[in-house]
């Protein structure tokens, strides 16, 4: 009975240990698979990982270029409200410079008529003391003339 007891342990042992075999090989094959699927995981993670960073930084890009533009265009809009006030400033100046020549003409003109003016005020005075030596010459002529 030994023996046989023995082989009947055997005999029954031998599935058993087929089966262990069996399920220590599908553990191994499913621990490989679980390996495999945390390696694709961690990958798939790093590649979702570098494509938000990649599409971080394109909005963040596209940002900056807005910005930028946006910046530009303001820049351009000052300078062109600075050319638009300085051709007015310009403009002005050249308007006030065009009166000034014709207030600085009207004064050499009325400087030219006043001198003018005051020549013929010394010939009438001239004449004026003329008329009056003649006047007195003629009245003592005239005095004289009915002594």
């Amino acid at each position: 009975m030994n023996g046989e007891g023995l082989s009947n342990c055997e005999a029954e042992l031998k599935p058993s240990l087929s089966d262990y075999v069996k399920l220590q090989t599908k553990y191994i094959e499913e621990k490989e698979k679980s390996l495999n699927l945390e390696k694709k995981i961690f990958y798939l993670e790093n590649g979702l990982k570098e494509k938000e960073k990649q599409t971080f930084q394109q909005i963040i890009d596209e940002k900056m270029k807005e910005v930028e533009n946006k910046s530009l265009k303001e820049k351009e809009k000052n300078e062109k409200e600075m050319n638009e006030k300085f051709q007015k400033i310009k403009s002005d100046n050249e308007q006030k410079d065009e009166k000034i020549n014709l207030l600085e003409k009207t004064n050499d003109l009325s400087n030219k008529k006043i001198a003018e003016l005051t020549n013929e005020l010394e010939k009438l005075k001239n004449i004026k003391s003329l008329v009056s030596l003649i006047r007195v010459r003629t009245m003592r002529q005239w005095t004289i003339g009915q002594y």
